[in-house]
């Protein structure tokens, strides 16, 4: 039979094992908290890596067509285009002047 020393023994012994199991039941609950952490974030960065994939690829086709083009040519557009504009200016100029002219002789007329 077991003497009184060695049934304290056997019952800090269940203490010790009763308080192990508590601690290891609680880090497998912070284990699988940080594995839905981990994977939450691989799916965050699996998505992010995508997107930042395609806009790789876009910008690559955007600076190849660009390259394409030149940069001299998409001058000499825009040069075109105020050439066009500075004409239209000064047909709308003269117009407006004819008008105004067209306007004070009709009050002299008058």
């Amino acid at each position: 039979m077991a003497t009184e020393q060695e049934l304290l023994q056997i019952e800090r012994d269940a203490v010790e094992l009763k308080n192990n199991l508590a601690e290891l039941h609680r880090q497998a609950g912070s284990y699988a908290s940080a594995k839905t952490t981990l994977e939450q974030t691989n799916e965050r960065l699996v998505t992010f890596i995508t997107k930042t994939e395609a806009l790789a690829e876009e910008t690559h086709r955007l600076v190849k067509v660009t390259s394409e083009i030149g940069s001299a040519r998409l001058q000499e557009q825009i040069a075109a285009l105020e050439a066009k504009q500075a004409k239209r200016l000064k047909i709308v100029t003269v117009i407006a002047a004819a008008a105004v002219l067209v306007g004070v002789l009709q009050l002299v007329i008058k």
